[in-house]
């Protein structure tokens, strides 16, 4: 079972920069588009709450990103000790915890490239922050091409990390800090 996992990883980081990028284009875009939809109003509190301290905001959103990934993780773990010695049942459970990690760290890192939309959108005065969302993803998927995975995960990742960053801040330390 984790060698099917493992061997899908390799497969993708060892992959063709392009396909990289679109996953993560799609990625990006599809989380973004969901946090966009369903908090549109509150993109605006989160992004001042980003840029009132950036490089702050970068280290509380690798936090968020830690912290969703350890409990994906760790409860995948947990269920894969319920293994029954049937292989459908392993495959489902890694399948499952795949998607539940991609899912989750694709909706943190869509929701960090909506509120950093929103900022272009006022920057340029832009009427439409779907744009600008794509127009963020684009440029952050670009690195999957041109750039070594570990460090094309670190382009991506940090740009969506300031856009979380400062909401996860406040979450953590309530609003008074």
């Amino acid at each position: 079972m984790n060698v099917v996992i493992e061997s899908l990883l390799e497969q993708l980081f060892a992959g063709p920069g392009v396909v990289r990028a679109v996953c993560a284009f799609f990625l990006g875009v599809g989380g973004g588009s969901a946090v966009q939809y369903h908090y549109g109003s509150q993109l605006k509190i989160a992004l001042d709450r980003s840029m009132t301290q950036p490089f702050v905001a970068i280290i509380y959103g690798f936090i968020a990103f830690g912290l969703v990934s350890l409990a994906i993780v760790y409860t995948y773990t947990q269920l894969a000790q319920l293994n029954t010695g049937i292989g459908v049942v392993a495959n489902i459970l890694g399948i499952g915890g795949i998607v539940a990690l991609v899912i989750s760290l694709g909706t943190l890192t869509g929701g960090g490239f909506a509120v950093l939309g929103i900022g272009l959108s006022e920057t340029l005065e832009l009427t439409d922050p779907w744009v600008s969302l794509g127009f963020i993803t684009g440029v952050a998927a670009i690195g999957w091409v041109v750039l070594p995975a570990l460090i094309a995960a670190a382009v991506w990742g940090i740009p969506a990390a300031v856009g979380i960053g400062g909401s996860v801040r406040v979450w953590i330390h309530g609003p008074n800090r």
